[in-house]
């Protein structure tokens, strides 16, 4: 019960943060200028909460550990007008995760299966593999540490009515101002490897522990609008909304910097991956 009460908080979480967002890419074909940075500000903000908490301990296990927790991570997009964020908003990520470990070794798989609910789609998975080095490293009392690598794939889509303003010349020098609903979805597709180092520091039931990252990354945007048939004038309808394909790949490439807290299962991350992001999850491990 308790971890499903733990999930249904991450999903309202997650979408009341993304309502913050009303992007609007209606009147573009190609991005450029304010609109080309505002979209790769918010496909960096994307990435920085995704890879939240993937690792919380910097130490490997000697013979057998077993972990198991739910997670959800937000990272920061800037404020971009152009494009009709108002002001800094906020891209969440969530899902469960496995982990799995022995000699030294750990695995874990984490993933949220695919769902389409309400407009809404919404998938994404990872794996990724550490080692503890800590025995390599020629410092007495040096805190548990241990290198990874990582990998992260995530696809979301939401469709929703947007609406769509003008004036249309209706005669000689007369114009008949419309605002008429339409469809618009928004499609978003990434991925990310990364490589880095973890270490960790146990204070009785506190753990503290930071780690860093460079991540390969890059996302692909889509954006189509869709005038359905009946409403005011198709055709000029048309001629104003202008489905967009992104670029058609944004580069999402940068380093990751993180610290965070474990405590009683409870689990918290802040930091810095092309601007701030935030992570919060609970687990068990065995």
């Amino acid at each position: 019960m308790k971890k499903l009460i733990v999930l249904a908080f991450s999903l309202v979480f997650a979408g009341s943060a993304f309502a913050q967002a009303d992007l609007d890419l209606s009147k573009y074909q190609k991005l450029t200028g304010a609109a080309e940075d505002g979209v790769q500000g918010m496909t960096d903000g994307l990435h920085a909460g995704l890879n939240s908490l993937e690792w919380t301990d910097g130490s490997g296990p000697d013979v057998f550990r077993l972990g198991i927790s739910l997670y959800t991570g937000l990272g920061t997009i800037p404020a971009e007008p152009e494009i009709s964020l108002k002001e800094d908003a906020y891209f969440p990520s969530f899902g469960g995760q496995v982990n799995l470990g022995t000699m030294g070794a750990e695995v874990y798989f984490r993933m949220f299966p695919k769902i389409d609910m309400d407009g809404l789609e919404y998938g994404t998975w990872g794996a990724g593999l550490k080692y503890d080095i800590t025995d390599f490293i020629p410092v007495t009392g040096f805190p548990s540490t241990s290198a990874y690598v990582s990998y992260s794939s995530f696809a979301f889509s939401v469709t929703g009515t947007q609406t769509v303003e003008g004036e249309e010349e209706v005669a000689p020098g007369v114009t008949y101002p419309y605002s008429v609903p339409i469809d618009a979805t928004v499609e978003i597709n990434a991925s990310s490897f990364n490589i880095g180092a973890i270490t960790s520091y146990d204070l009785v039931i506190l753990r503290v522990f930071g780690r860093v990252a460079f991540e390969v990354a890059s996302s692909e945007v889509k954006w189509n609008t869709v005038v359905p048939d009946g409403t005011y004038n198709k055709e000029t309808l048309t001629a104003n909304t202008k489905p967009f394909e992104g670029g058609n790949d944004f580069g999402n490439t940068g380093l990751r910097l993180g610290a965070g807290l474990s405590l009683i299962g409870i689990k918290a991350e802040v930091g810095y991956r092309s601007g701030l992001y935030a992570g919060l999850g609970y687990g068990i491990t065995f």
